[in-house]
């Protein structure tokens, strides 16, 4: 059991993002830094194991259109002007997002989302991510409550891992102020 509960690696991503938005229109503009750093227990159990100083420092342009209010469609690309570590420079990530904007009093209302991310990297391969289930939304605040489902299939979001394929379920909740 003890050795479930160690850490196999760690991401650390920091940027800022600029966003506008008009109407249906959305834009975002943004610097990103990514470095990923395995776990002392992971090399420890590994000891073949050869670390990699896997580091991005990109520039991001992004755009979303709503067709409809509860429905966002989005694409992004990025260029990383420094990397490291067997990171490649370009990156797409798109997806479509559905989330009802009104009020859903007690009863709720679904969601879903589905997002592709490609990394040059992996030979444009990359993964999949999908996430169904309930969310409410409140009336004086707008604030949102969701439960649901996650399923990620493709390359691994552990970057220490870059090259590797994982496939994983979740379950969560969140709560957006």
């Amino acid at each position: 059991m003890e050795e479930e509960m160690d850490l196999d690696a760690t991401d650390f991503r920091v940027g800022v993002p600029l966003t506008w938005r008009r109407g249906a229109y959305q834009a975002k503009f943004a610097y990103y830094h990514t470095s990923a750093h395995a776990g002392d227990e992971y090399v420890e159990r590994n000891p073949g194991f050869q670390r990699i100083n896997y580091v991005r420092d990109a520039f991001v342009l992004g755009g979303g259109y709503f067709p409809d209010p509860d429905l966002r469609l989005y694409a992004e690309i990025g260029y990383a002007f420094n990397t490291d570590g067997g990171a490649q420079p370009w990156e797409l990530q798109f997806g479509a997002e559905f989330s009802p904007v009104e009020h859903s009093g007690i009863f709720g209302a679904p969601f879903w989302a589905i997002n592709g991310y490609l990394r040059e990297e992996v030979n444009w391969g990359g993964n999949v991510n999908i996430m169904v289930g309930w969310q409410w939304r409140g009336d004086r605040n707008n604030h949102l409550f969701r439960i649901g489902l996650q399923y990620l299939d493709g390359k691994t979001m552990q970057y220490a891992f870059f090259n590797n394929s994982e496939q994983f379920v979740g379950f969560g909740t969140w709560y957006d102020f």
